[in-house]
């Protein structure tokens, strides 16, 4: 790693990013109501790896086209997003969370959601805390995170819309409009999403911060007889000039690529080759390395069942 910050300069470190152990308890006749319990771990900045909960929550199937998750459940977008568009989580976060990327919101947090499919259409919404499965809930009035997700497919082609208004105690209350669009069949993917964030700051100017991201995956393996992919992402980044702050490299426009190559091993084990770049508009005599950029080499294994 080759950073605007002299900390996060690293020339070669083995890494675990994730470790998910899930239990689940199956309740009655089939797999439609559970109890599921996930953790992950995370390193903090002892280095030490610590383990902490990610989901808790009863999935409870009402009818034929709803469910509901209670607790600490999924939101609407990024697990979604992860299945059916950006399929390199090992890799990379998904680019609205990525801090590289919009780093808007995460993938989890407290509260209760709706889900359902009917013929073609799928949904979620929920309402949740708004701060994260890694952040406090801190609100003193009734500040609550609504979210929600439709998607609509025929054929290969999938469209959805992913809309959350997250109201916050002491910063800025957030919108967020999401539009996306995705193309997958045997040979390749091809995905596009814009994002729209408004933040409506109390005893400040609202900021309007805009950005988009394509990515894709071509697969070989009609073509080399092996299950290698190449996959793809470009993602730009533009804050409000209101917000930016040009001494401080994650608080300006970015953008970024990232190419890379896996193979399938088999059904339980992948790897990855990929190489990630970003620039950050700002000097380069304003960051503590003289870089204006940060350029990652990553090879990833992923282990799955």
């Amino acid at each position: 790693v080759n950073s605007p910050k002299i900390s996060e300069n690293d020339y070669g470190e083995f890494k675990v990013t994730r470790a998910y152990l899930e239990v689940r308890k199956y309740f009655g006749k089939g797999k439609d109501n559970y109890f599921r319990t996930t953790v992950d771990v995370y390193q903090n900045t002892d280095g030490s790896y610590v383990v902490r909960l990610k989901y808790a929550y009863l999935n409870w199937k009402i009818n034929n086209f709803l469910a509901t998750e209670i607790g600490l459940a999924h939101r609407p977008w990024i697990d979604w997003e992860e299945h059916n568009g950006w399929l390199h989580r090992d890799v990379e976060k998904t680019f609205i969370e990525d801090s590289d990327g919009a780093h808007l919101l995460n993938s989890a947090d407290l509260g209760i959601a709706l889900k359902g499919k009917v013929g073609n259409l799928g949904y979620m919404f929920g309402i949740y805390n708004g701060e994260g499965y890694h952040g406090a809930e801190n609100d003193q009035h009734f500040g609550k995170s609504v979210e929600g997700r439709i998607n609509y497919s025929w054929g290969g082609l999938t469209t959805a819309l992913h809309l959350a208004y997250i109201d916050n105690q002491d910063t800025a209350d957030r919108v967020i409009v999401q539009p996306w669009i995705g193309f997958k069949n045997d040979n390749f993917l091809v995905a596009f999403q814009y994002i729209y964030n408004e933040e409506k700051n109390k005893n400040a100017p609202d900021y309007v911060n805009t950005g988009f991201s394509v990515n894709g995956d071509l697969y070989l393996k009609r073509f080399v007889g092996k299950p290698l992919t190449l996959f793809a992402r470009y993602g730009y980044w533009n804050l409000d000039k209101d917000a930016e702050n040009k001494t401080d490299y994650t608080q300006v426009d970015r953008w970024q690529v990232l190419l890379g190559a896996s193979y399938d091993w088999n059904k339980y084990i992948k790897t990855s080759l990929a190489y990630k770049y970003v620039g950050y508009d700002i000097p380069a005599q304003n960051t503590e390395s003289g870089k204006d950029y940060k350029d990652t080499i990553m090879a990833v294994m992923q282990v799955k069942w």
